[in-house]
């Protein structure tokens, strides 16, 4: 059905012309179409076209509607050879649908006679990254130029151009995705009044009209396959051709995946090599991913005419993990063990166990002749460093590193390697001392005497410092004491002695009294007392402030 009603669905990357027959009268101009159809994306498109100049000249070039963004040069024409010339650019992500305008020629008759137009030549450019050519085949045209007499043949109407239809979740055709949910899109002129779509196994007439007319279209939930989805516009011209966008969907991982690995003849040889076998059916394996222990090391192409061959690896055993990819990026696992048996272990028998800064690091030991023996030196942070020297004829290594160390303890050890990269498993490690040198140890021991003194001086000036500090402070309290201690006294003596006139007043009276009458024994009693207390209170109280000043000034 698809053949019958629509051939040009039938023609991958062909360049057409349009209309390809006609009939013209001398002196009319009309216009000729250059059109694109193709299933695979192209980003680029050339030619040259002939036409009989006796017959036909160039009026004009018009690149409107053109499916070209970029023209690598304007297109040009020579009505003298007969030739037009176009070279353009599609942006990413390419063309893909039916006649595609990519040029509009307007011809002018000129004389009677069969005008032949054809392609010299001509390319289409595919959007792979290769720019490979994809141009299948190109189209010719012939046109009836008669007298005025002659009824030309009338123009059809222009119908619907061939649109381009592009998809964010699918957009290379010739690709395979995951995704079960399309997505397509394509531009509507403003004469578009109907769109019709599809979807379906194969290329063919949409039937499912959508008034106004849709842009977009999401399907959901699509089964794995090829597909194509399909789109036919309509304008007041009439309906225009078909455009069909393939689509390709694996959401399938693969069935299965087997590991073999090949029998060595030696089991301390280091590369160890396998046979991938696996299956998808869908859009089939793409490429193996392989990781071995912790460590990614690339991928691998499905090709099951070459076995893959791991790196050297060290000995022990060690683990293979493949991932067979498919071409929509499922993937199934599987891993496989395998050992790797070590060479003869060198022997360390001499080396420096303490040496200077100013002295290279030597080791000596046997290893079985033709080997390689490899020296490793760490420090406390675990910073290496490697020398490696050869094993002689006798068995005898000297390896020497190529720079002296620093100060400090270190670690050493060594592994035999042989010319195929198989490794020995390491000797046992050894410590070496490394002394700084005699002027750096002398300055050592200054700075770190230094570093005691300086603040033991610095403490006892600070020491100094405060009591200083306080001795000034104690002569001010002293001052201030002795002033005070002064006051004290004279407010003491003035103090008696307004006491002790007071009291000799009273003994006054008492002695009055006494030559008046005779005093009764209590009076005498006080008298007595009055003048032994007074004098006795006077003399304690003095004594005890020159105590105090005496103290002070000590």
């Amino acid at each position: 059905m698809v053949s019958i009603f629509f051939p040009t669905l039938l023609f991958a990357e062909r360049m057409d012309v349009s209309p390809t027959t006609g009939s013209y009268v001398v002196g009319r101009t009309f216009p000729m179409r250059i059109f694109l159809s193709t299933e695979q994306a192209v980003n680029a498109v050339s030619g040259e076209i002939k036409f009989s100049a006796d017959k036909l000249e160039v009026v004009s070039l018009s690149k409107t509607d053109s499916i070209v963004n970029l023209w690598v040069q304007e297109p040009s024409f020579s009505n003298e050879t007969g030739r037009i010339n176009l070279e353009g650019v599609i942006l990413n992500p390419g063309y893909t649908g039916t006649n595609g305008r990519i040029l509009t020629v307007n011809f002018r008759a000129k004389a009677t006679g069969t005008a032949l137009v054809s392609f010299a030549n001509a390319s289409t450019l595919a959007n792979n990254g290769e720019g490979t050519n994809i141009l299948k085949s190109s189209g010719t045209a012939s046109y009836l130029i008669a007298n005025s007499t002659i009824t030309p043949t009338p123009e059809p109407p222009p119908l619907p151009v061939g649109l381009a239809i592009t998809s964010s979740t699918h957009p290379d055709q010739s690709k395979w995705y995951q995704s079960s949910d399309p997505e397509f899109s394509w531009r509507n002129d403003r004469t578009v009044t109907e769109v019709f779509l599809s979807f379906g196994r194969r290329k063919g007439t949409p039937t499912v009209s959508y008034i106004p007319p849709v842009s977009s279209k999401s399907l959901d939930n699509v089964e794995d396959g090829v597909w194509y989805f399909n789109v036919q516009q309509r304008t007041d011209k009439g309906l225009g051709t078909v455009a069909s966008f393939r689509f390709q969907i694996d959401s399938v991982k693969p069935e299965f995946l087997d590991i073999t690995e090949l029998a060595r003849a030696d089991r301390t040889d280091p590369v160890a090599k396998f046979r991938f076998n696996a299956s998808d059916a869908m859009s089939g394996v793409d490429y193996f991913d392989i990781q071995i222990d912790d460590a990614h090391i690339g991928t691998w192409p499905e090709d099951k005419a070459s076995n893959y061959a791991t790196p050297p690896m060290g000995p022990g055993k060690h683990t293979l993990l493949v991932k067979a990819v498919d071409r929509a990026g499922n993937y199934l696992v599987n891993t496989a063990e395998f050992v790797v048996e070590p060479i003869e272990t060198p022997i360390i028998k001499n080396y420096n166990k303490e040496l200077g800064t100013t002295q290279l690091l030597s080791v000596e030991g046997t290893a079985k002749p033709g080997y390689s023996v490899k020296v490793y030196v760490t420090d406390k942070e675990n910073s290496e460093i490697t020398a490696i020297g050869a094993v002689d004829r006798d068995g005898d290594f000297l390896v020497t590193l190529e720079a002296p160390l620093k100060s400090g303890a270190y670690k050493l050890w060594a592994e035999a390697v042989d010319t195929r990269g198989a490794r020995s498993l390491p000797t046992e490690k050894y410590s070496v001392k490394v002394r700084p040198s005699a002027f750096v140890e002398t300055g050592t021991s200054i700075v770190r005497f230094l570093t005691v003194l300086i603040p033991l001086l610095g403490l006892v000036l600070l020491l100094i410092l405060m009591l200083m500090h306080f001795i000034k402070k104690m002569r001010e309290v002293r001052r201030t004491l002795r002033k005070e201690i002064h006051d004290v006294e004279d407010v003491v003596h003035k103090s008696f002695a307004d006491l002790k006139r007071q009291v000799k007043e009273q003994i006054g009276y008492l002695e009055a009294a006494h030559t008046r009458r005779q005093l009764t024994v209590e009076e005498n009693r006080i008298l007595k007392q009055l003048k032994a207390h007074i004098d006795a209170a006077e003399k304690v109280i003095t004594k005890e402030v020159e105590h105090v000043k005496d103290d002070i000034d000590a």
